[in-house]
């Protein structure tokens, strides 16, 4: 069974991050939170062109956190330190 994994941040390291998460079979990449809406309601896996749709992206700015938590729970969260989501 695959770890679900959310990623908070988009930018070069995220990107980074994602491309990494989508190339391991163990792990299933399911969304990546950024500051801004840009891309937001696409899949990271799209933008990579890693095939398939899996990393749905959301934007801070269209949604409460604990909420993205509660409808989309992930075993493993991985946040890029200058991500600030308060």
């Amino acid at each position: 069974m695959r770890k679900k994994v959310g990623l908070m941040g988009f930018g070069r390291t995220g990107k980074l991050v994602a491309a990494e998460i989508l190339k391991d079979k163990t792990l299933s990449l399911e969304w990546v939170l950024k500051k801004s809406d840009e891309h937001a309601g696409m899949y990271a896996s799209d933008l990579l062109e890693s095939g398939g749709r899996m990393g749905k992206i959301y934007s801070i700015q269209n949604i409460n956190v604990e909420q993205l938590l509660d409808h989309h729970t992930v075993d493993v969260m991985s946040r890029n330190p200058w991500f600030n989501v308060g």
